[in-house]
């Protein structure tokens, strides 16, 4: 149990954090680019799990990379509920919303296989960070491939 209530405590403020800040963004960039921002942005409070397992780190860490995973999590949901259209919306939007939660709970069984009893690794924690710059730059190439504007779907398109 690595420090678990700072970490429950810096988890509950990330879904306030992400709340707050994903609108205000929205206002300014696109979804798209708000995901790229949050996916790199998230992986700073993961580099802090890097370098130490010290308590403050580890609630700091936590904040910082769970508002990104949530704010982009916040865009995606966004992004769904309005480019696809009508006819298809509940469908796909219930299909991404299993395979996020899908993804959630594979990512929770590879860490039990991954990490040490104790509960962190600078190896794993690294190897995640460069996971998630590599989602983001292939999500941003795949997005700016398309012109930044999602495929049309249904009723207007393919």
């Amino acid at each position: 149990d690595l420090h678990s209530f700072p970490t429950r405590r810096s988890s509950d403020l990330l879904s306030c954090l992400a709340v707050v800040l994903t609108p205000l963004a929205h206002e300014r960039v696109a979804p798209s680019t708000w995901i790229v921002v949050c996916l790199v942005g998230g992986t700073a409070g993961q580099l802090v799990l890097v370098a130490t397992h010290a308590r403050a780190a580890v609630a700091a860490g936590v904040l910082v990379f769970g508002a990104g995973v949530q704010g982009a999590k916040i865009a995606v949901d966004t992004t769904v509920q309005a480019d696809t259209a009508d006819a298809y919306r509940g469908r796909a939007f219930s299909i991404y919303d299993v395979l996020f939660n899908t993804a959630e709970c594979a990512a929770a069984g590879a860490a039990v296989l991954v990490m040490p009893a104790v509960g962190w690794s600078r190896g794993v924690q690294a190897a995640l960070v460069v996971f998630v710059w590599t989602v983001a730059l292939v999500y941003r190439n795949r997005v700016g491939a398309l012109g930044g504007r999602p495929r049309p779907v249904g009723e207007h398109g393919a």
